[in-house]
């Protein structure tokens, strides 16, 4: 029985001997063909995923592009109300020179000229990619949109969704390409409006500042001759590191209205309403009722002393009576914090501190009230220098307005010197005293307000500057 079974098998197996070969390489053929799949699936999905890479690298880097296009906006916010390609009657980014930036980088920026991307690695910048604008405009929801420029620069409420929209491309260093557009909010900017009051005006581009000056709410303003080229962008930031500090090519302003209104209340036709200072004995006290007081704004002719019964209409003029050197030691010179004193000099002006003080020293308000329109002091004529000495620790407030455009303001000793209003002078020199400058409160004092404040803010080329909001609705656009 057992030799009949292994008959029968070896018989079976004799006939599928034709057929396993077929079966192997039929396997086989399977097996390569599954291969080849798999490795041509494998490629395409790593194709497929290095051109997911390269696209999420030419987005990042047009994200930068986007970052650094803002930065631009930033600190040449008058672009940020204009068009960077030209339309026709409008100016467009390569026409505006109010820039800080140099004007030919704002020529490249706004051709859409490539800047690129680097890393630094061993040492050595690796460019990674670059970015590139396609275009920025600025628009808004009125129906039509208002023309480029037209920012409302009063009331938000009167700019409909003011905005810029950026179109930024990036290019990664494969050549993969990817854009982005965003909305950028253009807002007005009110601190320009009520802080650009120079507190510390200079004439001398090099002033010698001293390590003790602090300035409280307001600007130092240095004129700058290349200011013209710089657009009022020059960095003095090294003056008064942390503060506020204004580059200007402009000259301090005239002080010839103030010489003519003293002329007039000196008219005949006004009955000579300036008052004559004793340089031999200066006042303490000005603006008494016994002296004369005039109104600026009427005309000399029809001026009559009935016109001052409202002292806030009227000011007092003093103008001393010689060109000798007038002198204030351990002596104020004050008004009663009403009265509205102008005092021109012709001459050299010194205010002094020594240890006989036993007060402080105060000029201006004899009081902590008024502002520093009530006291205002006027240096006319070349080298007709102040000097104001707070010797042996002395103090010394003043609560006035000082316009010297041709004179020299030294501050000497070891002491303080506290000024409530602002100094607009040729030159200043500090190097031992604390000095403390503070212009007016704008804000609570709109009615009067800071002579500074009124002068700069009225002043064309000082419009104030748009602000930018953070880049909001962004989307990645198809590459042209």
């Amino acid at each position: 029985m057992k030799l009949l079974l292994l008959k029968t098998l070896l018989q079976r197996r004799a006939r599928d001997e034709g057929f396993t070969l077929p079966m192997v390489i039929a396997l086989g053929l399977v097996m390569v063909l599954l291969g080849a799949i798999s490795i041509t699936t494998a490629n395409e999905e790593n194709i497929t995923a290095i051109s997911q890479n390269s696209k999420s690298d030419a987005l990042a880097i047009a994200e930068v592009g986007v970052a650094r296009y803002r930065e631009l906006l930033d600190r040449n916010r008058v672009l940020t109300v204009y068009d960077s390609k030209v339309k026709p009657g409008e100016k467009s980014w390569k026409d505006i020179t109010e820039v800080c930036d140099k004007t030919e980088e704002i020529q490249a920026l706004s051709l859409g000229d490539a800047r690129d991307v680097t890393i630094s690695e061993n040492g050595q910048d690796l460019k990674i990619g670059e970015y590139s604008l396609v275009s920025y405009e600025y628009t808004n929801d009125d129906t039509p949109p208002i023309a480029n420029g037209k920012l409302n620069l009063t009331s938000d409420a009167a700019n409909n969704n003011a905005r810029g929209i950026l179109e930024v491309k990036g290019t990664a260093a494969d050549g993969s390409e990817a854009q982005i557009e965003v909305e950028i909010p253009v807002r007005i900017n009110p601190d320009d409006m009520t802080n650009l009051a120079p507190a510390l005006w200079i004439g001398n581009k090099t002033p010698t500042l001293g390590t003790l000056l602090t300035i409280n709410n307001g600007n130092l303003v240095i004129k700058d001759p290349a200011a013209a080229k710089t657009n009022g962008c020059g960095d003095f930031s090294s003056f008064l590191p942390g503060q506020q500090v204004i580059s200007d090519n402009r000259n301090i302003p005239s002080i010839q209205k103030i010489i003519d209104d003293v002329k007039n209340a000196g008219d005949v036709a006004s009955g000579d309403r300036k008052n004559t200072l004793n340089t031999a004995n200066p006042p303490v006290t000005f603006g008494t009722t016994s002296d004369k007081a005039y109104n600026p704004d009427i005309v000399p002719s029809k001026f009559q002393a009935s016109d001052c019964k409202s002292i806030k209409l009227c000011r007092y003029y003093y103008v001393p009576d010689s060109t000798t050197a007038l002198s204030y030691t351990d002596k104020d010179m004050v008004t009663d914090g009403i009265a509205k004193t102008t005092l021109l000099l012709n001459q050299p002006l010194s205010i002094s501190a020594t240890s006989a003080a036993t007060t402080p020293i105060k000029v201006g308000s004899s009081t902590n009230f008024g502002s520093s329109d009530a006291f205002e002091i006027y240096v006319d004529g070349s080298g007709n220098d102040i000097t104001i000495n707070a010797a042996f620790g002395e103090t010394i407030d003043i609560r006035a307005f000082i316009h010297a455009p041709q004179s020299k303001l030294t501050i000497t000793g070891t002491g303080t010197v506290n000024i409530f209003g602002s100094v607009w002078v040729n030159d200043f020199e500090n190097t031992t005293a604390t000095v403390n400058i503070a212009p007016d409160d704008i804000k609570s004092n709109a009615t009067t307000g800071d002579k500074s404040y009124k002068y700069y803010s009225t002043t064309p080329s000082r419009t104030p500057k748009p602000l930018t909001g953070s880049p909001t609705n962004w989307k990645t656009e198809e590459v042209d």
